[in-house]
Formats: C-alpha cells, structure tokens, sequence
C-alpha cells in the first residue's frame, strides 16, 4: 500500500476496556483502517506513537502528524495535514 505524501492519515488513541488494550488506530482518507498499534502501559504510550509515526513515514511518507483534537468519541485524533495551513492554490486551466 503506497500513498503520496499529501495523503489524509487520522491516528486515533483509543482507551482500553475490559476486553480490549488501549491503542492507536491509523485510518486513510476514505476511513477504512490501515493498522492499529497496541499500548503496552502508562511507559508505552510515546513509544507507541513513535512507532506509528515511523509506520506511517515508511508505508506512506507522511512525515509529520499534526493534533486535531477530539472526535465525538472523545478520542485524541492527529491528522497528517496540518490544519493551520491554507488549502494549496489549485492551478487554473
């Protein structure tokens, strides 16, 4: 699975439940779920994120993921456009 650089990834942290281990989800534009990485602990949680960051470097070359807050879920988000920036300029034809 390759993607340009200028692709819209979504991480999202997810808490851990009785049946389940906190974690971050990676998504790709359309929603669909690229991976998941598990959070070992409290000690584990930047690690985690470092290690998606790298998945996301190597599998799309996303070299940055910039926070967006939380969705309805209440669920940290960080997206790989910056939504700060303006739109590029589109080019007249």
């Amino acid at each position: 699975m390759t993607f340009s650089p200028l692709v819209k990834v979504v991480v999202k942290r997810f808490k851990g439940t009785d049946e389940t281990k906190p974690m971050f989800k990676a998504y790709d534009k359309s929603g669909a779920l690229m991976f998941q990485e598990e959070i070992g602990g409290k000690s584990d949680v930047q690690p985690a994120f470092l290690r998606v960051q790298n998945k996301l470097k190597a599998q799309c070359g996303v070299e940055e993921l910039f926070s967006i807050g939380r969705d309805n879920g209440k669920h940290l988000q960080w997206s790989s456009i910056n939504p700060k920036e303006p739109p590029a300029p589109t080019k007249a034809q």
